[in-house]
């Protein structure tokens, strides 16, 4: 039987050789990266609390890790973990940004060449001249649900229609800046409303005159910052 660190050394060079070095491993589960090199060396004690956290990051089974108990992988994950590789996954790597961009984000002056890896799956476009890239929150959104650090699966798509992302979030250029916004529709008034910024438009027409675009859509939350 394998010692706890003699474990989670095996996960790290797996997700290490998925593209996730020990470094962000850390950062995503909060904890210095001198721990994980002190667990895996047996100086310190792999906690509950740490292997929940790999867990609910990375789909890795705290039982496993803790006293070899089950599979390394989880095959049903937590609603808000982020797997980043098990059995029989393809792995493929997206722009990763800070801040929203329009068009093909690989040809973005905001993007330095970073990239994050997701399955082959998330990484496909759902419609013809789609692309897609990770975004990187800087602050808390106004949505409340969103923190600083969540990563978020963006598609940016050409012509999109408001009627088309009606209860969606966003990205939206409003003039010379862009921002996470959602899409509703008030079937009294016959008016599409952005629930951020309180602004109303009757048509796409109308939207563009005030220098209103949907760039992109927000297809899910890959990664979440968990506090405990």
């Amino acid at each position: 039987m394998s010692t706890p660190g003699e474990r989670l050394a095996k996960i790290l060079a797996q997700l290490k050789a998925s593209g996730i070095p020990q470094q962000e491993v850390a950062r995503r589960i909060e904890t210095p990266p001198q721990f994980l090199s002190d667990v895996k060396a047996g100086r310190s004690t792999l906690t509950a609390t740490f292997a929940v956290r790999l867990e609910r990051a990375f789909g890795i089974n705290h039982g496993w890790l803790l006293q070899e108990e089950g599979e390394p992988w989880l095959t049903d994950l937590p609603q808000d973990a982020h797997p980043a590789m098990g059995p029989g996954t393809e792995m493929e790597r997206l722009p990763l940004l800070d801040a929203l961009v329009a068009g093909d984000p690989n040809r973005a002056s905001e993007w330095y060449g970073a990239r994050y890896p997701v399955f082959a799956g998330q990484a496909r476009p759902a419609v013809a001249g789609g692309r897609r890239y990770v975004l990187r929150l800087s602050e808390e959104n106004a949505f409340g649900e969103l923190k600083a650090d969540d990563l978020l699966l963006i598609e940016n798509r050409p012509d999109i229609s408001l009627k088309a992302v009606v209860g969606k979030v966003c990205t939206v250029q409003v003039g010379d800046s862009r921002t996470l916004d959602a899409v509703g529709w008030d079937p009294k008034a016959q008016r599409y409303r952005l629930a951020q910024s309180g602004r109303e438009f009757e048509t796409d027409q109308e939207a563009a005159s005030q220098g209103v675009e949907i760039l992109g859509i927000c297809l899910s939350v890959i990664w979440r910052k968990i506090s405990y």
